[in-house]
């Protein structure tokens, strides 16, 4: 009879430390079908937004987002909580009501106490932290993802439409308050990562963006390209927005890039470029010029991804994924069980598949093998780990 954690007769204190701990066994012996339950989860809840951002499918289409979870299936996640490591809470915008009590996000923060080793993580554009959620936010989160594209107020509201950068600001600095009266620092939880969009009415600024987000406590600071990842309409209002199908604008970003490496050296704050893939489709003779382009990372050889024996991810319409690049649907938590998601034959057959090399189904922000997406492995690197 297979082993499962949460039976009645396997209960035990010490429950996630044996998970952890098999879990670590399987990954070696590199088995494809587990005793241990994944330690990362991502978990879709809600599909509302206080902001109608230009590159947001939300922003001409209310439903974009819409969760099609019913209690009986966010029950199923919930039972995964004892062995959870990361819980990262996903949606249109994580906080949703500005008063700061009812969100389901708030209400999750508020579960997490019954778990020692539960930890949690989101991305906001922080327009709604209040007292109340910093008081949680310090208590519960690794990290916080703080989405914030440019240093010009201006610029900012006209991507963020509704929202304004001076209200960003002074939310964070509630958070860093708060940790510094908790004796913590830029490093300590919980940590603060932000990220942008690179478009064209902001890439020139990645370098003054660095050193406001340095300001703001930053500990890690990433970027990702605007691509057509939207529904037809919302690409035609921001397509002229795209630098890379100019080529003349992709030279000038290069630029941008290694003023913005100097930067990261003279402050000593990392950041992670996730434009290379993407660029490097288009115009492959420029990948190598990327700054974090270098002969070590030019290897294809690194150890084996964890991700599919430690991570899922629930998607708004319940399909299930590994949570990485893996374009594998694995089940539906509206449908199927933990246990015929985590080691039916679709689990079973992918990690295979990366044992073997076999990394047809990964997309191209993969940080680990994709030919083109550079050689970091993430959250399971020590030298890169965030959280």
């Amino acid at each position: 009879m297979k082993f499962w954690p949460w039976s009645k007769k396997s209960i035990k204190p010490s429950g996630f430390e044996l998970n952890k701990e098999l879990q670590q066994v399987e990954f070696q012996s590199k088995a494809i079908r587990l005793k241990s339950l994944p330690t990362i989860l991502n978990l879709p809840i809600a599909d509302k937004c206080n902001l109608k951002c230009i590159m947001c499918s939300i922003s001409v289409n209310p439903n974009a987002y819409s969760i099609h979870m019913d209690d009986k299936a966010y029950g199923k996640c919930f039972e995964l909580f004892p062995y959870i490591e990361t819980l990262t809470l996903e949606g249109a915008e994580v906080f949703t009501l500005p008063h700061g009590d009812g969100d389901l996000i708030d209400k999750i923060a508020k579960m997490s106490n019954e778990y020692n080793n539960l930890k949690l993580s989101a991305l906001t554009n922080a327009q709604l932290i209040n007292d109340k959620r910093v008081e949680y936010i310090l208590d519960k989160f690794s990290n916080i993802n703080i989405s914030i594209d440019t240093p010009n107020p201006d610029v900012y509201s006209s991507i963020r439409v509704g929202g304004k950068l001076e209200t960003l600001i002074n939310n964070v600095n509630k958070i860093n308050a708060a940790k510094a009266q908790a004796g913590r620092g830029r490093h300590d939880f919980p940590k603060l990562l932000f990220s942008a969009v690179v478009m064209e009415r902001t890439f020139r600024d990645l370098p003054q963006l660095l050193r406001l987000v340095h300001e703001l406590g930053g500990a890690y600071f990433s970027f990702q390209p605007l691509r057509k990842a939207t529904d037809d309409v919302t690409w035609d209002n921001i397509k002229q927005e795209d630098i890379f199908s100019n080529k003349n604008l992709t030279h000038e970003y290069l630029e941008v890039l290694n003023e913005l490496e100097r930067v990261s050296k003279e402050l000593g704050i990392n950041f992670g470029d996730r434009t290379k893939g993407y660029m490097a489709q288009i115009y492959p003779e420029l990948s190598s010029k990327t700054p974090s382009s270098s002969s070590e990372n030019k290897t294809t050889k690194h150890e084996l991804c964890r991700f599919a024996w430690s991570s899922l991810i629930i998607e708004p319409r319940g399909s299930v994924k590994f949570a990485c690049c893996s374009n594998v649907i694995l089940g539906n938590i509206n449908t199927n069980s933990i246990e015929e998601i985590w080691n039916g034959e679709p689990a079973a057959r992918e990690r295979l598949n990366f044992i073997q090399g076999n990394f047809e189904n990964c997309g191209t922000n993969c940080q680990c093998y994709f030919p083109y997406a550079g050689s970091s492995i993430g959250s399971f690197r020590p030298e890169t780990r965030f959280f």
